[in-house]
């Protein structure tokens, strides 16, 4: 289930100034976790489908999205996933008939229903796990715009298009996993679940000028 978003993350309050000498220690830690990384190539194309922030964002129905159009254009691609509130490590493909949520994961086993999902906690090595069935092709990475284990080949950030970035700071302070000036550096797309209301492309568009930034209105999982 995803994590429930703090009511503080929306704005500047006290909280979130009590927590903010917090946030540079998180944002230490990501900094050691790049600078020491050393991605593996996967043997197929890799694209990932992640956030910027934590919480809900509309991300999954956008990885099943792109699986079906990859599949209309005679591709076969299988979603990769670290099986969140599943006790897989993998990594395993998900069998509906197999496998239940305690196993891999709510979302892992929804999507199984019309998609190729593997779940593995170790990214590159399930990357390999895909790329060693032949029929497979291409990797869709369900997360993980954050993790340097693998190395992507195109990289999507979606953003809620209500909550943007709520109060742009740092883990525990704020929502976000990363800068927003350094998250964008390393995207090639950007989609809006819905509208911009929060008018985070007009106050950042000296950095949203130079990506693809597209809004969609991304149905419910259990509707797809």
């Amino acid at each position: 289930m995803p994590l429930k978003t703090p009511k503080f993350w929306s704005g500047l309050n006290w909280q979130s100034i009590l927590l903010f000498p917090l946030s540079f220690i998180w944002r230490l830690g990501h900094y050691i976790n790049q600078k020491n990384a050393h991605p593996q190539k996967s043997d197929i194309p890799v694209i990932c489908v992640g956030n910027l922030t934590v919480g809900g964002s509309g991300k999954t129905p956008v990885v099943i999205t792109l699986c079906r159009f990859l599949s209309g254009i005679d591709k076969s691609p299988s979603v990769l996933t670290r099986g969140f509130g599943g006790r897989e490590k993998g990594p395993i493909f998900v069998n509906s008939n197999l496998h239940q949520s305690v196993d891999v994961g709510d979302e892992p086993l929804m999507m199984s229903n019309s998609n190729t999902v593997c779940v593995s906690r170790n990214r590159p090595a399930g990357a390999a796990f895909i790329s060693s069935e032949k029929e497979l092709d291409c990797v869709v990475m369900d997360d993980g715009l954050q993790n340097p284990t693998l190395e992507k080949d195109l990289n999507i950030a979606v953003f809620d298009g209500k909550f943007g970035i709520g109060n742009g700071l740092l883990l525990p302070a704020g929502p976000m996993r990363e800068p927003l000036d350094d998250g964008l550096k390393n995207v090639d797309m950007v989609i809006f679940n819905g509208e911009d209301e929060t008018g985070l492309t007009q106050k950042f568009h000296h950095i949203f000028q130079y990506l693809q930034v597209n809004f969609a209105q991304m149905m419910k999982l259990s509707n797809i």
